[in-house]
């Protein structure tokens, strides 16, 4: 079960979860389906464990803006502790600006010959980005 307070509130009932815990403080809640966590707490966010009864309570608390969250268990199926290292960066190409860019400087990719004349040229539907002869 979850509880969330802060810029917003929540409730999530009782369900099998995989709980997130990052060395960074981020924590991240999933249900069994779709990419989205269900709950989570940003990077910073401080994080102490208390039992209650038959409960162990994750208690997470983020100051800027203040938020608490807490996750409570009945049972626990797994767990892994282990320090990642891992210091490379992610190298994202393909965006749209990349593929403009490459059309800029290398016209003739369209068709031999073209010349562009503008970039971000508005038209009453909205703007194209690159506009151009053959």
């Amino acid at each position: 079960m979850v509880k969330y307070q802060g810029r917003a509130k929540s409730f999530l009932d009782w369900g099998e979860r995989i709980v997130m815990i990052k060395q960074d403080g981020t924590i991240l809640i999933h249900q069994p389906i779709l990419r989205e966590p269900a709950n989570w707490q940003p990077s910073g966010s401080k994080i102490t464990f208390t039992i209650d009864g038959e409960y162990l309570i994750l208690n997470s608390i983020n100051s800027n803006p203040v938020e608490k969250m807490k996750v409570y268990f009945r049972s626990i199926s797994f767990i892994l502790v282990t320090a990642l290292r891992d210091r490379a960066k992610i190298l994202v190409s393909g965006m749209e600006n990349d593929l403009v860019n490459y059309i800029l400087f290398n016209p003739d990719c369209i068709e031999e010959g073209f010349r562009i004349k503008e970039r971000e040229r508005s038209v009453r539907s909205g703007s194209i980005d690159l506009f151009g002869y053959d």
